[in-house]
């Protein structure tokens, strides 16, 4: 997926980063309970489902996708895509 979104993978402060035309895009962090894929400019981004989530109460753009399984991140690359483009 990355490589069709014209993304570049490296690895970046220990977790997967994604980057298009230098810039960093996108971060998988991983956590106890889910794991996540953050947009570092989310604020930007259309997100037409209503998918991403804040970080934390008191974050003023929610710029996350949350899954607790790789089936739940599976079922998503759809809207993932949508969300590059």
């Amino acid at each position: 997926m990355a490589g069709a979104a014209g993304l570049i993978g490296a690895r970046k402060w220990g977790q997967p980063c994604y980057r298009h035309a230098g810039r960093p895009v996108a971060v998988v962090g991983t956590f106890r309970s889910d794991f996540r894929l953050t947009f570092f400019n989310a604020a930007l981004m259309g997100d037409p489902e209503g998918l991403l989530q804040g970080q934390g109460r008191n974050t003023r753009h929610a710029d996350s996708l949350r899954f607790t399984d790789n089936t739940a991140a599976l079922a998503r690359e759809p809207v993932i895509r949508a969300c590059l483009t």
